[in-house]
């Protein structure tokens, strides 16, 4: 990536977000493997693997090599090819990227390549996805030659590799928190292992009314026929196939049949430019993902922003540690001061 004028190449690079468009940084993992890629947003830099020592860590997961000291902070180091099952070799460069304002390092091989895509033009592979490692493949013409680039699904990846992150992350979500909601939420994500998360943290809290499209087109395509009353929220990821979430969220914001609709972004590209590209398209909200606690507490506000005979409501819980605590004759009194 250049090193002169970054402020203006970053700036240029996300408003391709406008237009449908991204970037995806393209590498090898092994000396026979294929390229594989991810976006360009969620990389800080490319270096070769002399200019950092990897630390190695006991007991630590099997894909982790070690730990490195970058001006990111001390951060993990991936072997993706393990994590892919193939062949290691000619390791020698190390793409520090960052992921939900996690940052995490990849072992790659060769020189990186960067490739410039409308998202219309990534194709989308449902025998691939079951595989839970590639989310799109782009096809790349060189020397009346196509090969096919793999788009890495990183949400699986970092669920895989560090399991914790998403287990602690559930459980700091409050078991006696609801969330009454009437209207049906939207969701656009293409990640499997995001989409679980998405629904096991809307299930969590008592939602059941929503519906998760596999990108943004499908999410446009039924908001045409929907009876736009009934929606109450729309959440999206931002890098998707056909259609991105910054695409989803210019469409819904400039339509005046859907422009009061609530949007939230629910992305690991959490970088600053990201967050701002898509509040100035019109976006209510952004919270990077796996932080489910943050993402229920957005749904809720978002719930409860919307009017009419269908506001959505915070059901209270009786604190049960109190009831042990103070007794059933206090909790009464504690009932009737508090209205629950």
């Amino acid at each position: 990536m250049p090193d002169k004028n970054l402020t203006d190449w970053v700036d240029k690079t996300t408003k391709l977000a406008r237009s449908n468009e991204a970037q995806f940084l393209c590498f090898n993992v092994g000396e026979c493997a294929p390229l594989f890629a991810i976006n360009v947003f969620k990389v800080l830099e490319v270096v070769t693997r002399g200019k950092h020592k990897i630390e190695h860590v006991v007991n630590c997961h099997p894909y982790v090599e070690g730990m490195i000291n970058h001006r990111a902070g001390i951060i993990p180091v991936v072997n993706i090819a393990r994590w892919l099952g193939e062949d290691a070799g000619g390791d020698n460069k190390l793409v520090v990227c960052e992921f939900n304002k996690i940052p995490v390092a990849f072992l790659t091989s060769r020189e990186a390549i960067i490739e410039r895509r409308n998202w219309n033009e990534i194709y989308e592979s449902s025998y691939l996805k079951e595989t839970g490692k590639i989310v799109g493949l782009i096809k790349r013409q060189k020397d009346e030659e196509t090969t096919l680039i793999y788009i890495l699904d990183v949400e699986a990846l970092l669920d895989e590799v560090f399991p914790a992150n998403s287990k602690a992350s559930q459980a700091a979500v409050d078991v006696n928190f609801r969330i009454i909601n009437n209207k049906y939420i939207l969701v656009a994500e293409d990640s499997p292992v995001a989409r679980k998360h998405i629904r096991s943290g809307l299930e969590s809290v008592g939602i059941s009314n929503f519906t998760i499209f596999n990108n943004g087109q499908e999410l446009l395509d039924y908001l045409e026929k929907a009876d736009i009353d009934n929606i109450g929220l729309i959440i999206t990821d931002l890098e998707m196939p056909e259609t991105s979430g910054f695409v989803v969220t210019k469409k819904v914001k400039e339509d005046s049949r859907t422009r009061h609709i609530p949007i939230l972004i629910h992305s690991s590209m959490s970088g600053e430019n990201n967050i701002r590209e898509a509040m100035d398209l019109g976006a209510d909200g952004f919270i990077a993902k796996t932080n489910i606690p943050e993402f229920v507490k957005q749904v809720d506000k978002f719930v409860l922003r919307n009017t009419g005979n269908n506001r959505g409501k915070r059901r209270k819980q009786c604190p049960y540690r109190l009831f042990q605590v103070i007794g059933a004759f206090s909790f009464k009194i504690y009932i009737r001061k508090n209205g629950l």
